[in-house]
């Protein structure tokens, strides 16, 4: 990251994952997965002075994660989902840059995260969407709601989708 008067400050990241499909027709779908992520900053800019960012940048961040998700179709029209997510992550901080007296960290923690996703097709056009996301940490619960309507510009004469694909933030795109 570069601006005006905060040091810059390189990120490296990654990320892995896998599934498999337990369950997988045109009714239901069922999954098991694992993902891992990485990620690292060059500096800690993680406090409130000038020259500082004041964002989350460990040196070394590892996460690993199990998502569980099911899915199912309730008739022509519906469908509705969940996905429950469970985590381990670990950071670890060099002292914070260029602030003398202060040494490095380390954390670590498990987290969880809760969706449900719902679509009703209300005409060959109109789709009714639902989404709740309730994330669990220690330090970190976001939570998003969303309900929206979707317009189908030619008829839509097919099922609902079985899984739903829920508006997101772009910011939510790490």
């Amino acid at each position: 990251m570069t601006g005006n008067n905060v040091a810059d400050n390189d990120r490296t990241s990654g990320m892995l994952g896998t599934y498999y499909n337990f369950i997988s027709t045109d009714e239901e779908a069922f999954s098991l997965g694992g993902t891992v992520f990485y990620m690292g900053y060059d500096k800690n800019v993680n406090e409130v002075i000038i020259g500082h960012g004041k964002y989350y940048s460990p040196q070394n961040y590892t996460s690993f994660s199990v998502p569980v998700s099911y899915y199912r179709r309730h008739s022509f029209d519906w469908t509705y989902g969940v996905r429950g997510t469970v985590s381990f992550s670990n950071a670890s901080f060099d002292a914070p840059y260029n602030i003398p007296g202060t040494s490095p960290s380390t954390s670590q923690g498990i987290s969880a995260g809760l969706q449900l996703y719902t679509e009703y097709r209300i005409s060959d056009h109109w789709s009714f969407v639902g989404y709740v996301s309730q994330q669990f940490a220690s330090d970190y619960q976001p939570s998003v709601f969303n309900v929206y309507l979707k317009y189908h510009f030619d008829s839509n004469w097919r099922k609902a989708r079985l899984q739903p694909d829920p508006l997101r933030l772009y910011a939510d795109y790490f």
